[in-house]
């Protein structure tokens, strides 16, 4: 529509209701004593990185413990999030490898830190930006994302937990913990 006083253009995205950007969840001191949560989407891959993920952390902290989750379907919400709190002290995501799947991923990540649960997403390359914007609009604009390369369903197991979990476990402990 134009007038004299020029073209009007309207935004289709909602304003950020979190302005701040305030994370949704405390992070944690240290992982040292927590119970990790690990989150897998039922993607390909994904418990495998999870797996890396897990070893490295184990290594690091003698008195970590891990609670693993798999969802039934990648492209839905996990049921099971409301049973979490008081379970879980951190939780880590995985895998986000296409569309649909990295949007229930950023979901559930969202989902967690509403829930306070300090989380981290391992996504693929073509689906980050997306992402955060999807981790934006659902009011956590700094949830943890962790890139991994595109394609991974195709790797053996060895490779997506030794060179892309295990690897990334600093990364994750930053994104979880303010004093590592």
């Amino acid at each position: 529509m134009t007038s004299e006083a020029g073209v009007q253009m309207l935004n289709p995205v909602p304003p950020l209701r979190n302005a701040a950007g305030d994370l949704g969840a405390q992070r944690v001191p240290s992982l040292s004593g927590k119970r990790v949560g690990l989150l897998y989407n039922g993607k390909p891959g994904g418990e495998h990185i999870l797996a890396g993920v897990r070893a490295a952390l184990a290594a690091q902290y003698e008195d970590i413990q891990f609670d693993y989750r798999a969802k039934p379907h990648a492209g839905v919400g996990a049921p099971f999030l409301d049973e979490l709190p008081g379970k879980w002290d951190v939780a880590v995501v995985a895998v986000g490898d296409c569309g649909s799947c990295s949007s229930y991923a950023i979901h559930d990540g969202t989902e967690l830190e509403k829930r306070g649960i300090p989380s981290v997403v391992f996504v693929s390359a073509p689906f980050t930006e997306m992402s955060r914007l999807w981790a934006r609009q659902l009011d956590v604009p700094n949830l943890g994302i962790i890139e991994v390369a595109h394609p991974l369903a195709h790797l053996p197991a060895t490779v997506l937990a030794d060179e892309w979990g295990a690897p990334r476990a600093d990364e994750v402990v930053e994104l979880l913990a303010v004093g590592k």
